[in-house]
C-alpha cells in the first residue's frame, strides 16, 4: 500500500484541525543549495568554561519534490546537516548545508553534477569512524562531511573492506548504530531473500573496532520470524557487555505496512561478534523507534543473569501514519494523540529463560514521550539513573491549551515500579509555545555524579518561527543559555545529533 494511499484511508477517519499547527514552520523547506556560516552566534545567558568540542544535528531540509511533493512524509526528506561549535567562551560558530547525495542532486533544479558511485540520502543519525563525521539513514552506505563547516566530502563514504561492491550487503540496514564505551561500533544489515519459498532472509551483524573503519561481519547469521521469511522492521538496537539485542516488530519494510498478523514481537539477544544465538523472547505487539539504554545485571533473588532493556513503545503501532507532514500540520489534533501512545517502558529479559514472552513494565508515568537519551558516554551498556526524552506536554483532548507538538522535555529518574522522579522543563515565558527536538546529554568533564552535565536541544519559538538552541543544566532543568544563529531563521524538524568533545 502506498503512502499516498495510507494518507487517504487516514483522512477518512480524522476531522481536518481548526487551524494548523503552531509548529507548522518546522516542516517547512529550506530553498535549495542553502547552506550558513556563522563565527559569532548570539548568545543569551552563559554557557559554561567546560564546554568544548561540537554538537552535529541531522535531519531533512526539503521534503517537497518528485512524487512526494504533495504527499511528503517526515522521514522521507533530503539531508541537512547542522554543526554547533563551542570553544570554552561565549564566542559560538554555527554551520548547515545539505548533504550532497545523488538523491539530493537528482532532483536539485541547479544541480549539473553527476557521480559514478550511487550515495545514499542520509538524514537521520550521526555516527562517527576512525575520525570522520559521518551522515546514516536506513542505508549501509554513509556520506561523510566536514566537521567544521557540514559541506559534504566523500559520497559515499568508504569503508576499507571487501564488502562495498557486494550488493547483499548494501540493501538496507537501521537507522541507529550503537557505541561501546571503548569505541566500538555494532551495527547490522538487512540482506533479503529473492524468493521466500526457497530461502529466508536474515541479519547480518558487524562491528567496527576503534579508529579503523573496517567492518568485520559476525560468522552467524540472524534469521527473522519464521512465518514472514524476510527482515522486518528496526529502527535501532540494543548493546550491553556481552550481546546485541534485536527487537523485530511487524512492519514490512517493502511496504511500510503495519502487519499485526504476524502475532507477536520477537526479540534475539546474540552474541555481539559472532552473532551465535544465545536467547529468544516475544512480546505482545507493540511498534517502537527509540532505545534509551539495555544493560545485564544479575537477579538478586535467582542468581540468574538478565537484561534490561529501555524503549518508548507505542502499542496500537500508529505513529507512522501520523508522521506525514500534512497530517501533523493541518490534523495536529489527531497526530498528537497518535504521538501520545508512546510511553517508555522496560521489558527484562532472563536470559537463561529463552523462549519465554517478556511483557513491559512502565518507567515513565507520562505519555507522549520519545527520543530518549542517556549520558551515553559513560553509561551506553551500563545501569543507570537518568533518561531524558521529549514529550507533548499535555494530552488531554479537551484541554484548552493542548499541546500542538512535542513542547516539552523530561528528566526522569529510571524506576522499575514507573514512579520515578520526572522533571519537566517547558517554555512558560512564551506561554509554552516552543516547540523541541530531541535533546543531547553533554557530560561535565570534571563531574562525578551522572546527571552533572548539559542538555543540548533545537527548538521553534512558533511565535516568531525563529529556531535556537536550548541549553540546559541536565541537574535541574533549568535554562542556562540559548544559542539563536542569525544565517537561518528556521531551522527545520530534524531527527538525531551527537556531541564529540574536543
Amino acid at each position: 500500500m502506498s503512502a499516498v494511499v495510507l494518507l487517504t484511508l487516514v483522512i477518512l477517519i480524522v476531522s481536518t484541525s481548526s487551524a494548523p499547527s503552531k509548529a507548522a514552520a518546522g516542516w517547512n523547506d529550506l530553498p535549495w543549495d542553502f547552506e550558513g556560516h556563522e563565527t559569532d552566534v548570539k548568545v543569551t545567558g552563559t554557557i559554561p568554561s567546560w564546554l568544548k568540542g561540537s554538537l552535529y544535528r541531522m535531519g531533512p531540509g526539503i521534503w517537497r519534490f518528485g512524487q512526494a511533493a504533495e504527499n511528503p512524509h517526515w522521514f522521507g526528506g533530503l539531508g541537512f546537516a547542522q554543526a554547533f561549535h563551542f570553544d570554552g567562551t561565549q564566542s559560538v560558530s554555527f554551520h548547515c548545508s545539505f548533504i550532497n547525495s545523488s538523491e539530493y542532486n537528482h532532483y536539485d533544479p541547479n544541480s549539473n553534477y553527476t557521480q559514478k558511485m550511487n550515495s545514499p540520502n542520509t538524514q537521520v543519525t550521526i555516527r562517527k569512524v576512525n575520525g570522520n563525521i559521518l551522515a546514516n539513514d536506513g542505508n549501509p552506505l554513509s556520506n561523510s562531511f566536514d566537521p567544521i563547516t557540514t559541506k559534504t566530502v566523500q559520497h559515499p563514504y568508504i569503508y576499507e573492506d571487501e564488502y562495498m561492491a557486494n550488493p547483499i550487503y548494501n540493501e538496507a540496514c537501521p537507522s541507529h548504530s550503537q557505541v561501546a564505551p571503548n569505541g566500538e561500533v555494532f551495527h547490522f544489515l538487512y540482506v533479503f531473500s529473492q524468493n521466500t519459498t526457497q530461502s529466508s532472509g536474515y541479519y547480518q551483524l558487524y562491528h567496527i573496532p576503534p579508529n579503523t573503519n573496517k567492518r568485520i561481519m559476525a560468522p552467524n547469521k540472524v534469521y527473522p520470524n519464521k512465518n514472514w521469511r524476510q527482515p522486518l522492521f528496526q529502527h535501532m538496537h540494543g548493546l550491553t557487555e556481552h550481546f546485541m539485542i534485536l527487537c523485530e516488530v511487524p512492519f514490512n519494510l517493502m511496504d511500510e505496512q503495519w502487519e499485526p498478523q504476524l502475532g507477536v514481537v520477537s526479540w534475539y539477544v546474540v552474541d555481539k561478534y559472532s552473532a551465535e544465538m544465545v536467547a529468544e523472547f516475544t512480546s505482545d505487539l507493540f511498534m517502537y523507534y527509540h532505545w534509551a539504554n539495555s544493560y545485564e545485571y544479575v537477579n538478586e533473588t535467582t542468581g540468574e543473569l538478565n537484561i534490561a532493556v529501555d524503549i518508548v513503545i507505542d502499542v496500537n503501532g500508529t505513529v507512522y501514519d501520523a508522521l506525514f507532514i500534512n497530517q501533523m500540520v493541518y490534523n495536529w489534533t489527531w497526530a498528537t494523540q497518535m504521538f501520545c501512545t508512546g510511553n517508555l517502558s522496560r521489558f527484562v529479559l532472563p536470559v537463561n529463560q529463552s523462549g519465554s514472552k517478556v511483557s513491559p513494565i512502565r518507567i515513565n508515568p507520562y505519555n507522549g514521550v520519545e527520543m530518549p537519551v542517556i549520558n551515553y558516554e559513560k553509561y551506553n551498556t551500563m545501569e543507570y539513573q537518568y533518561v531524558y526524552q521529549v514529550a507533548v506536554g499535555t494530552c488531554d483532548v479537551n484541554a484548552p491549551n493542548r499541546s500542538q507538538f512535542w513542547d516539552s522535555l523530561m528528566k526522569t529518574t529510571v524506576s522499575f515500579d514507573g514512579n520515578g522522579e520526572t522533571i519537566v522543563w517547558t517554555d512558560e515565558m512564551n506561554n509554552n509555545n516552543t516547540y523541541v527536538n530531541e535533546p543531547i546529554f553533554v557530560a561535565n568533564p570534571g563531574g562525578t555524579k551522572e546527571d552533572d552535565g548539559l542538555l543540548l536541544a533545537e527548538a521553534l519559538d512558533s511565535t516568531t518561527n525563529s529556531s535556537f538552541l536550548l541549553v540546559l543544566d541536565a541537574t535541574n532543568m533549568k535554562e542556562v543559555a540559548r544559542i539563536e544563529p542569525s544565517v537561518i531563521q528556521t531551522i527545520p524538524f530534524g531527527f538525531h545529533g551527537r556531541y564529540y568533545a574536543n
